[in-house]
């Protein structure tokens, strides 16, 4: 019985500490379709992000993780990046442009192609 106890104790503290995957690294963002010309490039650092557009404009803001998405915005001015969280940690990224008003519509999609 103890063995048991001990094996089942060990899982639940092992699944317990699992925690949800970080974005860090520097990545170069391209949309899809009309809006491919904006691309910039993004850094991320665990919850913060630093946007570094093509006119040497930068602009920080917050990554927000939830349990199977993960939100990169400003504020709440600014259409959100939903990026689902099975992605990160790979090279090449999928996103989508949510509008910010209603989460449920796209705006755009596009990809997160990691520099270093």
């Amino acid at each position: 019985m103890k063995p048991i106890l001990c094996v089942v104790a060990a899982l639940l503290c092992f699944s317990a500490a699992q925690e949800n995957p970080r974005l860090n690294g520097v990545y170069r963002v391209t949309f899809d379709k009309k809006y491919e010309l904006q691309s910039y490039q993004i850094t991320f650092s665990d919850s913060v992000y630093t946007k570094k557009m093509k006119d040497a404009m930068t602009y920080k803001g917050k990554i927000v993780y939830e349990k199977y998405k993960s939100l990169i915005r400003k504020d709440k001015s600014e259409n959100p990046i939903e990026i689902d969280n099975r992605e990160i940690g790979k090279d090449t990224i999928k996103f989508a442009t949510k509008n910010k008003t209603d989460l449920s519509l796209v705006v755009n999609r596009g990809l997160l192609i990691k520099i270093k």
